[in-house]
């Protein structure tokens, strides 16, 4: 079974439900192969996931619980289909959260999008009191966003992180914590290594988090963003986690301490 929200409310009730009806199983690639002269064919190159749409599809009544009279019926259906204009169209043409519950055979698992419906929302009616609503929702960030889970990484000690989303994820913080100087986390999973590190020693009390999206690197007893001392090599991105296991090791020139590196799995 799979539950929705929209911004935290949720959309099965007694006067709605909603299920997904597109067949998109996963976003679109992006991207093109080379092709040079007198060359046989084309010279791959890799792809990035790209934006999407999904389509909903949502069936209203005039129910909120037992004994509904004809005229709360009605009423009930008018507000049910004015709530879910409001949670369609927030104001200023911003984008809304979409949240989905599923199960499937690694466990339960909740994640969260972002997204609009651009287009209109079509409506058609099944008898005096119901109706159904097709919604198409545009994602610029094609992924849903899974629950957060820290992973402790000691000094020198090879770390195994099990990234059982279905894609790689760049939603990686780093908090380093201790006395270290210039500390590196690396994942050698990937090939080349992708590498993080950054330039300052870090002092006993004082916290230090690298937040890969954001491009910060914040250092807890000034609040300085030291993003300057930063550097990375093997990928765009500072750090990453590929799909499956990973191992991750953190490193520094000298000192005790570690870094609790937390990621979001994604969805598609």
């Amino acid at each position: 079974m799979e539950t929705w929200s929209i911004d935290g409310v949720p959309l099965l009730t007694l006067a709605t439900d909603v299920q997904r009806i597109d067949n998109n199983l996963a976003p679109p690639l992006r991207g093109d192969d080379r092709q040079y002269a007198f060359r046989p064919g084309m010279e791959f190159r890799p792809r990035v996931v790209d934006s999407r749409s999904i389509t909903l599809g949502l069936w209203l009544i005039g129910q909120d619980g037992p004994g509904t009279t004809v005229a709360e019926y009605m009423a009930n259906y008018a507000g049910a289909e004015r709530k879910l204009r409001r949670l369609l169209r927030p104001d200023a043409g911003g984008q809304f959260a979409i949240t989905r519950t599923w199960t499937d055979d690694l466990g339960t698992h909740t994640a969260t999008g972002h997204g609009i419906a651009p287009g209109g929302m079509e409506r058609q009616r099944a008898g005096k009191h119901a109706g159904r609503v097709t919604v198409d929702i545009g994602m610029a960030d094609p992924f849903f966003y899974g629950t957060p889970v820290p992973v402790t990484l000691p000094v020198g000690v090879p770390t195994t992180v099990d990234n059982q989303g279905d894609d790689a994820t760049t939603a990686v913080s780093i908090a380093f914590a201790g006395v270290l100087s210039n500390p590196k986390v690396t994942n050698t999973t990937p090939d080349p290594d992708v590498w993080v590190k950054v330039g300052t020693a870090l002092a006993a009390g004082d916290h230090l988090t690298v937040d890969v999206l954001a491009t910060s690197a914040v250092r807890s007893s000034d609040g300085a963003n030291l993003i300057g001392a930063v550097t990375h090599s093997g990928a765009r991105a500072w750090l990453g986690l590929r799909r499956g296991t990973n191992t991750v090791t953190l490193s520094a020139d000298s000192g005790a301490g570690n870094a609790v590196l937390t990621y979001q799995p994604v969805y598609y």
